[in-house]
């Protein structure tokens, strides 16, 4: 099985689709668990661990560009609940590896919880959506999608607001 995997996954067929799922260069995967990421680079046959703490790895996904590649992981660092634990319910953010240049990208809003994020088509730039804390929301908003919403610039390392709760 794991054969197949390998072979659907880095043929140039980009239609398969074993283990999650993927669409041309991109591939997705959800499971959380702590883990600690490893890029394995085949041709050197070393190994790469990515997060010096223990986390909680949510989704992630392979994203490729004609110059890199990216794997963008959605992860829970600290526990922001006070529960004992870290879990997906605590305040999550989005980092970015670079396979190209071996850089590892935290795109974080404080004390908000990443909801979701899209590339920006024709560049590596991503809209991303943050939620409000509920401790925050008062009575009149209560069912009010509160999000406050983000283009993460790349290239500048560079999280600019675009919307906040004070719009809303």
């Amino acid at each position: 099985m794991r054969d197949e995997y390998n072979r659907n996954f880095f043929s140039k067929d980009k239609t398969a689709d074993t283990y999650g799922g993927y669409d041309s260069y991109d591939y997705s995967y959800s499971e959380p668990s702590y883990v600690n990421m490893v890029i394995y680079n085949s041709k050197t046959g070393k190994s790469e661990i990515l997060f010096k703490q223990k986390l909680l790895l949510g989704t992630y996904t392979i994203q490729g560009f004609k110059d890199d590649v990216f794997l963008l992981m959605e992860a829970a660092l600290v526990d922001t609940d006070k529960d004992g634990k870290i879990t997906m319910n605590d305040n999550n953010s989005l980092f970015i590896y670079s396979t190209k240049n071996k850089s590892l990208k935290h795109v974080q809003l404080k004390d908000k919880n990443l909801i979701n994020y899209t590339n920006i088509p024709g560049s590596k730039d991503y809209m991303v959506r943050f939620g409000i804390e509920p401790d925050k929301w008062d009575e009149t908003k209560a069912n009010t999608d509160l999000t406050i919403i983000c283009k993460y610039v790349y290239e500048q390392d560079q999280l600019l607001v675009i919307n906040d709760e004070k719009m809303q």
